[in-house]
């Protein structure tokens, strides 16, 4: 739908390249598996595609071709928000190809995105009030100190991974390499040391369900739009 909208204005469009997974486990407060931390250090991210028919497109553009491109795809204005919490809030605009397709899809367009982006962003919602509850920052002191103790003046993982990144400027690859291995497995022997893994687990459920009994309605309301949207998205692709 969104390359027929974007034909019909003049444009190509491709659909963004899946990014292949690097397979590294999910850690959010705090790397705590002391045998990836030792083999992995801080991991690779996500593998790039190899080919990326969009990118090539768009350079191919004028300036002003590319303003337009981006204009007929996503709009202008932000008419569609949702706040997520403090200091967090998502807009978008309701014009535009993508706006179009979604509208022609799920009927309530607002309704869909402020449900689709709440459903979306619920793991770092539970990340945000976990992250203040004073058990969280108790542990959390618990393990600074650790880290400490093995040489790292860090205040939480974030702060040590800008410590050793401080450290290592200038410095050849397979010292950066060696130096991150370790901070990674302090890091992780710390957060088994201290009470912080035991704190997240008994923390981290309570903020889950929680959030997930306030989102209910909109959690519903999403599954039923989405559900809706098959017979439109089946009559789509039956006219490709």
């Amino acid at each position: 739908m969104i390359h027929d909208c974007m034909a019909a204005a003049g444009f190509k469009y491709f659909e963004k390249p899946v990014v292949a997974e690097s397979g590294q486990p999910d850690f959010p407060y705090v790397v705590d598996d002391v045998a990836w931390a030792r083999a992995n250090g801080y991991g690779a991210g996500p593998v790039a595609p190899a080919v990326d028919p969009a990118g090539r497109y768009f350079a191919g553009l004028s300036r002003e071709q590319q303003d337009a491109w981006r204009l007929a795809l996503v709009g202008s204005g932000r008419q569609l928000s949702v706040e997520l919490g403090p200091g967090r809030r998502l807009s978008a605009s309701s014009t535009g190809c993508i706006a179009s397709a979604r509208r022609t899809l799920y009927g309530d367009l607002a309704r869909w995105f402020k449900a689709r982006r709440l459903t979306d962003n619920l793991g770092l919602l539970v990340q945000d009030r976990v992250r203040r509850d004073p058990r969280y920052l108790a542990a959390m002191a618990e393990w600074a100190g650790c880290v400490k103790g093995r040489g790292y003046d860090a205040d939480d993982p974030g702060e040590l991974r800008e410590v050793v990144a401080a450290r290592n400027e200038g410095l050849a690859a397979p010292v950066v390499r060696a130096a991150e291995v370790s901070a990674t497995v302090a890091e992780a022997m710390c957060a088994q040391s201290t009470s912080l893994v035991r704190t997240l687990r008994e923390v981290e459920p309570g903020y889950r369900a929680a959030l997930i009994a306030e989102r209910w309605s909109e959690l519903v309301g999403l599954n039923g739009l989405e559900q809706d949207a098959v017979p439109r998205a089946n009559v789509a692709l039956g006219n490709r």
